[in-house]
């Protein structure tokens, strides 16, 4: 029987470095396919992404300037400007609407003054005062200063209807009364109360104070549409 043959120890480490190349190919194959299925599949992830961006693009609003924003909420809102209410100009627009004039008037007079004039001219307390009104500042315990308060109510009238003491025109026809609460109120007749109605009053309201030297009256006239013809508008001094 012949004797085993030795293996060869060249030839089994040729082997060996041979499966061991074979096994690295393998594996480094293994790893390229897996590195070539992670590109495919990050590709077709991209292209997916791409095809769905415009719709959503398209769906959402797009940014807007603020420059433009401000020159439409301008455009939208016409009249909020400043100083005008929402919605002023409209009101004030509306065909057939006419506000109401209120036409003021405002006057100070020095007691000392009236009252030395007065007693120089005694003639002319009757001329500019009513019986009412003398009788109303006779019980007062300042009753000079309660007469000089309603010479500069009339004066205040005859500013606010812008005429002064005009032509035909009489102290007396304004006349200043008190109501039972003790308020101040004006009566017009003559001449007064004829551009009263050229002016189309419908009320009068008079403001009285004083202190001792100084009595002070205001004036407020409302009155309907535009402006009459307008007078002269400054103060009188009863005369002789």
């Amino acid at each position: 029987m012949p004797p085993a043959e030795e293996p060869n120890t060249a030839t089994a480490a040729k082997a060996a470095k041979a499966a061991d190349r074979t096994g690295t190919t393998k594996a480094s194959d293994r790893t390229t396919a897996t590195e070539a299925a992670n590109v495919a599949e990050a590709a077709k992830t991209a292209e997916a992404a791409k095809t769905a961006r415009p719709a959503e693009t398209a769906d959402r609003p797009l940014p807007q300037d603020p420059t433009s924003t401000a020159d439409a909420a301008a455009t939208a809102h016409p009249a909020d400007t400043v100083g005008v209410p929402p919605g002023a100009a409209d009101r004030t627009e509306t065909a057939g609407e006419s506000l109401p004039r209120v036409l003021v008037g405002t006057d100070i007079v020095v007691v000392e003054r009236i009252a030395r004039l007065f007693a120089e001219q005694p003639a002319l307390v009757g001329r500019v005062f009513t019986a009412r009104e003398l009788s109303y500042c006779a019980g007062k315990r300042r009753g000079g200063e309660h007469l000089a308060a309603r010479f500069a109510a009339k004066e205040a009238v005859l500013k606010a209807l812008g005429t002064g003491l005009g032509t035909r025109m009489q102290w007396t026809d304004v006349e200043v009364v008190n109501d039972r609460s003790g308020r101040p109120q004006v009566r017009l007749r003559g001449e007064v109360d004829a551009v009263a109605r050229q002016r189309r009053m419908r009320r009068v309201d008079v403001s009285l104070s004083h202190v001792p030297g100084l009595a002070l009256a205001s004036a407020a006239l409302v009155c309907e549409g535009e402006d009459g013809p307008a007078g002269r508008d400054r103060g009188s001094e009863p005369n002789g």
